[in-house]
């Protein structure tokens, strides 16, 4: 009787242990996220560690924005580009200081490894795959922000 009381007891506890794997990997599958933006800590050969959340396709079904730390690996692959964004002098402003962000001109040029230093924000990372909640996956592609000033 002992024997299949432990049993029964071993039996549940897996139970539980299994709906539980299988909640969570349910979840972290229906949020689809192929995509994070942040800011880099630092850069270790082909790593880039980085700090910011997974852009989510579908914000509704995405869990609250979260800081997360994670390691974004560079391949040969990897295609970086820069994103030169001309920020307006003070007379193109006028006496607000306001601007809108979305009219500002954007070129779009070449990028590079020594580019993705440590403080560097405005990053986006591409994987082109279902990278949510990872800690550390593959970039396609990187995307940065560089102002140009008048």
């Amino acid at each position: 009787m002992n024997i299949n009381k432990k049993l029964l007891i071993s039996a549940s506890v897996l139970v539980v242990l299994i709906i539980v794997v299988l909640s969570f990997n349910l979840i972290r599958e229906k949020v689809q996220a192929e995509e994070f933006a942040g800011k880099i800590i630092k850069t270790e050969g082909d790593l880039i560690f980085m700090t910011g959340d997974f852009v989510p396709e579908n914000r509704q079904n995405a869990p609250p924005i979260e800081e997360r730390d994670v390691q974004i690996v560079i391949t040969p692959e990897t295609k970086i580009t820069k994103v030169l964004l001309y920020l307006p002098g003070l007379e193109d402003v006028g006496s607000g200081g306001r601007y809108d962000p979305a009219a500002l001109k954007r070129e779009t040029v070449g990028g590079s490894k020594d580019d993705l230093v440590a403080d560097r924000s405005n990053v986006l990372v591409k994987s082109g795959k279902n990278i949510f909640g990872r800690k550390k996956f593959e970039a396609v592609s990187i995307e940065y922000l560089e102002p140009v000033y008048p």
